[in-house]
């Protein structure tokens, strides 16, 4: 069921929110008239120097924020467009996916992929992943450091990997989604534009009710269906449910019970870069052998479990955090390495109660 309803969504609502920030910071520096290319390159090769400590520190292969620095620099060469052309670039970048697995495999023989890997696979020592898989069961946390510190530079020195990722077919759509939310003026008159996100919301949810269950059907009479069906889910409903749980949330605090209600959701969000890497920080220290080792001895039911009792801790840790100081810690960091100063630590209301002290 949670991959039914969030797996390939989650990571679209995070790729149309970071086109929204792209948008929101243009737009602002423009308005003052402040240089914006060169800050903005400066905060993307912070980011991605972030998602490599969190790769080799913490999560391993599946950070995501190295791959988005890159489409965020991408991203760039396209902030001149409209926000119509915005919206046309992401269906020709999505519909590109019916042509990605041709190409990558082309792309791997140009480049030699399976001479290479070969070439891996005859060095002595036991391979990559089954060092990687010993490290997380039963080795140190330095040893697990250093076997995805060899995967990121493996990864990262491969010309074909570097290629594969400037074709930003999967996800990098949704940058132009939320580019043109907010350059069309959407974000900016949600009260205004109800009736139109009422029909954007419906529109995503029949595309999503649709495409959504085909890999879960049957490969056989009378559906017929073949491997490339799930190619057309993963094409389609990511993005339509993905837009829909966007335009349903922006909807809903639109309405004064439901903001109330989801009020609580501002301090994770105000951290997510914190709590993206300290909620898995603490599923690693759950999980693998150098801390509970519970990995292959939780089932699914309970792994939810556990995620309802990691969220409400990390959002209670962000309210009091936030209510101290004005960014999360790394948020701290980014914005000072940034802008080349450092930012303001303590929260206005902090720093108002510590002067009247």
């Amino acid at each position: 069921m949670i991959d039914f309803l969030l797996s390939n969504k989650a990571l679209r609502i995070f790729s149309m929110l970071f086109g929204m920030g792209f948008a929101v910071q243009m737009l602002r520096m423009q308005a003052t008239g402040r240089p914006f290319v060169l800050l903005y390159l400066r905060r993307m090769i912070i980011l991605f120097l972030i998602g490599a400590a969190n790769w080799c520190l913490v999560m391993g292969r599946g950070d995501v924020l190295h791959t988005y620095a890159i489409y965020g620099a991408i991203l760039l060469l396209f902030s001149r467009v409209s926000a119509r052309t915005a919206l046309v670039w992401a269906v020709l970048f999505l519909a590109s996916n019916v042509w990605r697995t041709p190409i990558i495999r082309g792309l791997d023989g140009a480049f030699g992929g399976a001479a290479k890997r070969q070439a891996l696979k005859r060095q002595p020592g036991p391979p990559l992943p089954q060092r990687l898989e010993a490290a997380k069961e039963h080795g140190s946390y330095a040893q697990l450091v250093a076997v995805q510190s060899e995967q990121f530079r493996n990864f990262h020195t491969d010309a074909f990997v570097w290629t594969a990722t400037l074709l930003p077919t999967y996800y990098f759509p949704m940058f132009f989604v939320g580019f043109a939310a907010v350059k069309s003026g959407l974000v900016q008159s949600l009260p205004e534009r109800r009736k139109l996100l009422w029909r954007i919301l419906w529109w995503a949810l029949a595309v999503g009710l649709v495409s959504n269950p085909l890999p879960y059907l049957p490969y056989s009479p009378p559906f017929k269906t073949g491997p490339w069906i799930g190619r057309i889910s993963f094409l389609l409903s990511g993005p339509s449910l993905g837009l829909f749980y966007g335009c349903a949330i922006a909807l809903a605090l639109q309405n004064d019970r439901w903001h109330r209600f989801l009020a609580p959701l501002r301090w994770p969000g105000r951290m997510a870069l914190t709590n993206y890497m300290t909620h898995y920080a603490i599923v690693i220290a759950i999980c693998y052998g150098f801390g509970f080792g519970l990995m292959k001895r939780i089932n699914s039911l309970q792994a939810l479990g556990l995620a309802l009792l990691i969220f409400p801790a990390i959002s209670l840790v962000s309210a009091r955090w936030l209510r101290r100081f004005q960014y999360g810690p790394l948020e701290w960091i980014w914005r000072t390495l940034t802008y080349g100063r450092f930012a303001g630590v303590r929260s206005r209301g902090a720093a108002a109660s510590a002067s009247a002290a």
